[in-house]
């Protein structure tokens, strides 16, 4: 299997990707994925999802932008190379706006999704239900070890662009749900101090970032890599955002938290869901983001 670099680039190689996508006369976007992003024979469903916002800001684009709460993003076929960015808006209120957008290839449309973007409003009811993780049962990035060490070896997307530590593996409690979770800390490769990535925004980085963790039950398979492991693949993807992400921006200290959780596994189909936390100076203000995930497991 080839093998990546594991030097810092100095730019982040998500930075240097979407500055080549430009709009174009017949498209929102039209820009070009190399290898380095490809998760089998398609893009990286993160990035994929990332271009649909892009794309849905272009027809949105205001001086006191909507954040972003929901996408629901449908995972249709493959797409690398040369791509374009197309959509619509559904729906555009005083405080929302509704939004189509697709990424397409020669072979058609890949990747396709429905984004909800609202103001945040005055209300009675702050709370968050969801339980952080113990501030001392989570090893410390430094002290975890990356994730092609645990599984034997990652795909090219993963080695390319982002640093993921494995801070508990395959553990059926300990998560926020009934389930397998895996916890790891996560950021981009070339992300600045405070996790983010320069000339990008939150909203997309963290969009993206939050994909990248591979199934729960990946771990559980002792003698599995991910050069053995039989293909996983992405149908749906549904996140929400639960915090206005700009504001939350530079909690992470470097660093995000992500817990991923498989709940069942049968028929060829995986359920799995997704939390999204900041640094532990953040965890009580609850998970930024949640996400949920039916994953077609060829085994």
């Amino acid at each position: 299997m080839r093998r990546f670099s594991s030097t810092v680039p100095k730019v982040a190689p998500l930075s240097a990707l979407l500055s080549g996508f430009k709009p174009s006369s017949h498209a929102l976007l039209t820009g070009e994925i190399d290898q380095t992003w490809m998760q089998g024979q398609t893009t990286f469903g993160g990035l994929s999802a990332a271009l649909c916002l892009l794309g849905a800001r272009q027809l949105i684009a205001d001086a006191d932008p909507l954040p972003l709460r929901s996408a629901q993003v449908a995972f249709l076929g493959a797409a690398g190379g040369p791509v374009f960015v197309s959509g619509n808006v559904l729906r555009r209120g005083k405080s929302s706006a509704f939004v189509r957008a697709e990424v397409s290839a020669a072979g058609g449309v890949a990747t396709s999704s429905t984004l909800a973007f609202c103001k945040s409003r005055p209300s009675r009811v702050d709370a968050s239900y969801m339980a952080p993780p113990a501030a001392d049962s989570l090893p410390p990035p430094d002290a975890c070890e990356p994730i092609v060490k645990v599984l034997g070896a990652s795909p090219a997307f993963m080695q390319n662009n982002f640093d993921l530590r494995v801070a508990r593996r395959g553990t059926a409690d300990g998560g926020n749900g009934p389930g397998v979770s895996t916890w790891m800390w996560a950021r981009h490769k070339g992300a600045n101090a405070a996790g983010g990535v320069d000339g990008v925004s939150a909203e997309v980085h963290l969009l993206t970032l939050a994909d990248t963790p591979p199934p729960a039950l990946l771990f559980l398979l002792p003698t599995a890599t991910l050069e053995t492991f039989p293909n996983v693949s992405s149908l749906t993807w549904h996140v929400d955002f639960c915090d206005e992400v700009e504001a939350r921006r530079s909690e992470a200290n470097g660093w995000w938290l992500i817990e991923g959780r498989t709940e069942t596994a049968r028929q060829g189909y995986s359920v799995a869901a997704m939390t999204l936390w900041g640094h532990s100076d953040g965890w009580g203000r609850g998970p930024l983001a949640i996400g949920r995930q039916t994953i077609a497991v060829y085994i």
